[in-house]
């Protein structure tokens, strides 16, 4: 799963993934190399995710430049056996 946090006061993009649904998911993973203002519109419906072999790749909305623009990130191996 991929989604939009504010947990450090910033707008970030995070995943996680979960290979075991009785064991629930492992640590979250900072997808994004920036953050955004947190004081923005709701962001969370714009983000596309992808596995690609042991890779991850999500696209989001992010507001680092005080306006909506696209980023992409390669979660390199983040989808990969533990």
């Amino acid at each position: 799963v991929a989604w939009t946090d504010l947990r450090n006061g910033n707008n970030e993009t995070w995943y996680a993934r979960s290979s075991d649904p009785e064991k629930g998911f492992e640590p979250n993973i900072q997808v994004t190399d920036g953050h955004g203002s947190a004081n923005t519109d709701f962001l969370g419906d714009y983000k596309g995710i992808v596995v690609q072999g042991n890779d991850v790749l999500i696209v989001w909305e992010d507001t680092r430049k005080d306006q909506g623009d696209i980023y992409f990130a390669r979660a390199a191996g983040a989808a990969g056996p533990p």
